[in-house]
């Protein structure tokens, strides 16, 4: 990847809300304010969380409210609000697209987060649930991301492109011209359940970029506190998800992580 001049904004994508009053947002914020340099401001968009958040003198902090269309899949959800982002003229021309379940472990620099990827797109293929061309009535989140998965594949394939998944569980870096350019060339809004924006956007930007391969960096099942000091030796950063982020983990996490970050109310 091209090394990016001006010091960029975090946008950090929110879902339908927090099973532990927000503090996967608390505590990846604070690795952002103990670890990441050279980025400007940051835009939290989806929930509101104006309760918990303030901005900063140094690094402004942008909450913008969206309310999430329940009859949309999270990934269409979220590529609607990335499509939105990349319109907003005061958001920064690069930009680091965050969850709240990324935290930081190592100094690192916003500007210069390589693109990586898993393997080949085909290999998250699964058996598509579909019968005589109607949906079944019930599908599950695994069979939605599986077809988002199969679109994208055809997508890039009607267009020749490189093929690589890029879906990771790490901080991403996009262009919004780039992206909306991409994004309008592609009609992503006909597709039911979404594409993946990460794994379309870095295929899409293949010539201009480095591409790197990465094991996983997702933790999701409880983990013991010094696995996660390991991982700060050769991890720049992790994503805990689900059944990993327990009471204990919590506990484990603000003890490491004590220090509020500069947003905290």
């Amino acid at each position: 990847m091209k090394t990016i001049i001006e010091d960029i904004d975090l946008v950090y994508l929110l879902g339908k809300g927090s099973k532990h009053d927000d503090l996967e947002l608390i505590l990846s914020l604070r690795s952002v304010d103990k670890f990441l340099t050279n980025y400007r401001n940051i835009y939290i968009v989806g929930l509101d969380v104006s309760d918990i958040l303030k901005t900063s003198f140094k690094h402004a902090m942008f909450n913008i409210v969206v309310e999430d269309t329940r009859k949309q899949f999270p990934q269409k959800r979220k590529l609607t609000k990335l499509v939105n982002m990349c319109e907003l003229e005061e958001l920064s021309d690069n930009f680091l697209l965050m969850s709240d379940d990324y935290l930081f472990l190592q100094k690192t620099d916003a500007r210069s987060i390589p693109y990586y990827w898993k393997g080949p797109i085909v290999r998250y293929s699964k058996k598509r649930v579909i019968t005589t061309g109607v949906m079944k009535v019930e599908v599950s989140y695994d069979d939605k991301m599986s077809i988002a998965n199969d679109d994208t594949f055809r997508v890039l394939s009607s267009n020749k492109m490189r093929k690589l998944n890029y879906e990771t569980k790490t901080p991403f870096v996009i262009n919004k011209k780039r992206f909306a350019k991409m994004i309008d060339s592609f009609y992503w809004d006909v597709f039911r359940f979404g594409l993946l924006y990460k794994t379309l956007y870095a295929n899409y930007c293949d010539n201009i970029i480095e591409p790197i391969k990465m094991d996983s960096v997702e933790i999701s099942q409880e983990t013991p506190g010094k696995t996660y000091d390991q991982l700060a030796k050769i991890k720049p950063f992790i994503s805990i998800t689900g059944a990993a982020f327990t009471k204990k983990t919590i506990m484990y996490l603000m003890k490491k992580f004590k220090k509020k970050s500069q947003w905290e109310r």
